[in-house]
């Protein structure tokens, strides 16, 4: 049970902070970066979803109400085990396991068996769902590496990385997905523009 009494501590004024188990750690550190990479995607996830179930779409009204919001708490999970210094120990403290890559891998699976093969690269839009699902993927590659950047002086465990790259996958194939039971023009690149033709 989370409990929150009071928002503001003062304790990170000075530039510090404290990390789950007790380490007092510079903002400017790689873990901080880190989380809060991952705090952004979960931000954008809480954008998607609310865009996702204004659809009026059934299908993606309901991986709204499933899919999106278990990535979201999923993404809570990895922002503790990440606000917790290598080693420490707390009481309920998360474990993140390989059946949480799978369900992704799943999901992916199943978005991709009713999706046409891409002969070209995709840009974003068309939708807002799809525009939206693009960001998160791009800031889920931004989150994946600055946990690798962590990882060089501190080891992450292999499994959240893993999954934060499955999970940027999974945004890049819920675009097309839900571009597709919108109806929506699905953008792909187009060489001759890019060479001024």
């Amino acid at each position: 049970m989370v409990r929150l009494t009071k928002i503001y501590t003062r304790r990170g004024d000075d530039g510090e902070t404290d990390l789950l188990g007790g380490e007092r750690v510079q903002k400017t550190s790689l873990r901080l970066e880190a989380g809060g990479v991952i705090d952004e995607v979960n931000c954008l996830i809480g954008v998607l979803r609310t865009q996702a179930e204004s659809s009026g779409i059934d299908a993606i009204v309901g991986e709204a109400e499933a899919t999106l919001q278990q990535i979201q708490n999923d993404l809570f999970d990895i922002g503790s085990l990440v606000a917790t210094a290598h080693g420490a120990q707390w009481d309920g403290m998360t474990r993140f396991t390989e059946e949480r890559v799978q369900y992704l891998e799943g999901r992916i699976d199943t978005y991709l068996a009713s999706l046409a093969n891409l002969d070209s690269f995709v840009l974003p839009g068309g939708t807002e769902v799809n525009a939206t699902a693009h960001l998160a993927r791009a800031v889920c590659r931004k989150a994946e590496r600055a946990l690798w950047h962590l990882h060089v002086d501190e080891p992450v465990d292999l499994v959240v990385l893993k999954y934060i790259n499955r999970l940027s996958d999974l945004f890049f194939v819920f675009a097309r997905w839900a571009a597709q039971h919108q109806g929506g023009t699905e953008f792909l690149w187009d060489t001759e523009i890019s060479r001024g033709s």
